[in-house]
């Protein structure tokens, strides 16, 4: 667990939590909360999902399915498990992605299974949370005083919330008035992860036809084949200057040269090379050198090879490809603007009120704690005085007793109208 606390985790706009949730409690603290933690684990899955991950240590072992005795190379195949998405959206970068949160310095690299059910038994399951509960204590540097609660990590905001859980029922319940605080702003950001999940998957159909890789091979082809034309006409008119007349000479050194610009031929450089080509016919010893140079001079005028057809074709996807990039990368920097207007925080600090908590500062947490990040601790409202129902009583007005008293004493302040006394002592006299 300490490994993978100090693992970096994706950001929301990449796939990954908005926050993490961690639960520190031992079945002795509150046996009712710890066995409906894992008894409610499908309900909070499916609660959560896309914003919150909630964090529990597995069992030492996974049993293994005997009917798939195949193991690939990362580990071991578990069947009758599937996973919300990407099972390492969580704290696997994305190829290239710099955007990750990390709650401690040093680097760790831990398998996550992200799974709706529960793989081994629920008994197994708690002994497992109960053993790494005071790895998570030290890490977030919560006192024994706290236990049981829940630490939620703001990831985009590197904040954590502690919430002590004695007076609330389940941590599900929890995290549904949070998920309630938070609809706002998940509604548009699930409005985003379906432009996003389309961007991506006409990406994904855009490689996977094959296309662009073909139209790209082909594309590197055409220009090493061009490339090679304009080095053996050069390397051929280099051995004409070197032999031919002074004008010949100087004009042949010059097309060399020219030929390696892309650029169309000006009017007067066309003059020129029409010269050099009637001298080069004229001379009749060059043999197809002449012809060449026509040629190559039409298709250089024409914009070749980026007018070939399979340029043509490849700028065509490839512009395409670059305009699914651009718009991916437009949907992630809109999801990381809303994940700044989620507020994760302030949705934790308003659901916990509705539990009777409120932050109190640091009150609870330990003097040394690994997680460097601001934390916060949730604690009892304070004790307020009830209001007043009765206006207060004159300063002039004073109450005395004057004479011992049997029952019940009934003392007022100001009294507007008759107040009606009844002593019921078992004599109907006394009225």
């Amino acid at each position: 667990m300490r490994s993978f606390l100090r693992s970096r985790f994706r950001t929301l706009s990449d796939g990954g939590y908005a926050g993490l949730v961690f639960l520190l409690a031992r079945s002795a603290d509150n046996p009712d909360l710890h066995r409906r933690f894992f008894e409610e684990w499908t309900d909070m899955h499916d609660l959560t999902r896309r914003y919150l991950g909630v964090i529990t240590p597995a069992p030492s072992y996974i049993r293994i399915d005997e009917r798939f005795p195949m193991r690939n190379e990362d580990g071991p195949m578990v069947g009758g498990l599937s996973c919300l998405g990407d099972d390492k959206r969580l704290n696997t970068p994305a190829p290239g992605a710099k955007s990750t949160f990390r709650m401690e310095s040093r680097t760790a690299d831990e398998r996550v299974t992200i799974t709706p059910t529960l793989p081994p038994s629920l008994r197994e399951h708690q002994v497992a949370l109960t053993g790494a509960a005071t790895e998570m204590q030290k890490f977030f540097g919560i006192s024994e005083a706290l236990l049981p609660c829940a630490v939620i990590v703001s990831l985009q905001e590197e904040r954590a919330f502690v919430v002590p859980l004695n007076d609330i029922f389940s941590l599900y319940a929890l995290l549904k008035r949070i998920k309630i605080k938070l609809e706002p702003v998940t509604t548009k950001i699930d409005m985003k992860d379906a432009e996003l999940a389309r961007a991506k998957e006409a990406r994904l159909h855009l490689r996977g036809k094959g296309e662009l890789g073909i139209l790209r091979q082909k594309a590197d082809a055409t220009r090493r084949n061009w490339d090679a034309q304009l080095d053996s006409l050069a390397d051929d008119l280099a051995e004409i200057a070197r032999a031919g007349k002074t004008e010949d000479a100087e004009l042949c050194r010059w097309m060399k040269a020219r030929l390696r610009s892309a650029e169309p031929l000006t009017a007067e450089e066309r003059e020129s090379a029409r010269t050099l080509l009637q001298h080069l016919g004229a001379s009749g010893v060059h043999g197809r050198v002449p012809k060449r140079l026509r040629r190559t001079l039409a298709k250089l005028n024409a914009g070749y090879p980026d007018s070939h057809d399979v340029m043509v074709r490849f700028a065509a996807v490839s512009a395409e490809e670059q305009s699914i990039e651009t718009r991916i990368g437009q949907l992630k920097a809109q999801t990381d603007e809303l994940a700044q207007e989620l507020r994760l925080g302030r949705a934790v600090v308003d659901a916990v009120r509705d539990f009777g908590l409120t932050p109190v500062g640091p009150r609870g947490l330990l003097d040394w704690r690994e997680l460097t990040w601001p934390t916060e601790v949730m604690g009892p409202l304070r004790q307020t005085s009830p209001e007043r129902r009765f206006p207060s009583a004159p300063e002039s007005v004073v109450n005395r007793l004057n004479d011992t008293t049997q029952g019940n004493v009934v003392q007022a302040g100001a009294i507007h109208g008759d107040v009606h006394f009844h002593d019921h002592t078992g004599s109907d006299d006394n009225t």
